[in-house]
């Protein structure tokens, strides 16, 4: 939350005023170590059908698909965790998404899997520079052969130039 005043009263306003685009941000969750080199992110905001792991509260270790996200109320809902009412019937938990982990993310949404790193400048020059570095080591491990030099011996017997006699 951008909130630029420190009053209290202000802070909830803008708490209960948000709008939609910011909402979703705060609806965002941790995704797990084996699901984060495949999206390349260490969170992304949750979706109806992603599969989620409860990770704070009494429900701590509960596993199951979002049935509903309330934007509204900032709240998300998992499906079969629910209380029984004293008629009989269920009422589903609210939950915050701070308090969840993404196991697994729906892939129906192709913008959302679709979008890859975009590579600068900067990060070729690394990528070269590591190139580098790799093709280094490897001629370093590999003993280089001895090339064998041939010394010339001239008509006199001697090695290397002809001496060119001295004019007096």
């Amino acid at each position: 939350m951008n909130v630029k005043s420190s009053k209290p009263k202000k802070q909830r306003k803008f708490f209960y005023k948000m709008p939609l685009h910011k909402r979703q941000k705060n609806l965002a969750s941790n995704v797990s170590q084996a699901l984060r080199a495949s999206v390349g992110s260490r969170a992304l905001s949750l979706r109806k059908g992603d599969k989620v792991k409860v990770m704070r509260g009494s429900n701590k270790g509960f596993e199951g698909k979002v049935s509903h996200i309330s934007y509204d109320k900032l709240q998300v809902f998992i499906e079969k965790l629910g209380v029984k009412k004293g008629d009989g019937s269920e009422r589903p938990i609210p939950l915050h998404a701070s308090n969840l982990m993404i196991t697994s993310i729906d892939k129906n949404d192709a913008r959302r899997i679709g979008k890859e790193k975009k590579t600068t400048k900067k990060d070729k020059k690394t990528e070269e520079k590591k190139v580098e570095k790799t093709e280094k080591k490897e001629k370093a491990e590999k003993p280089e052969e001895k090339k064998k030099t041939v010394k010339k011996v001239n008509d006199d017997g001697e090695k290397g130039r002809k001496k060119k006699p001295k004019k007096n």
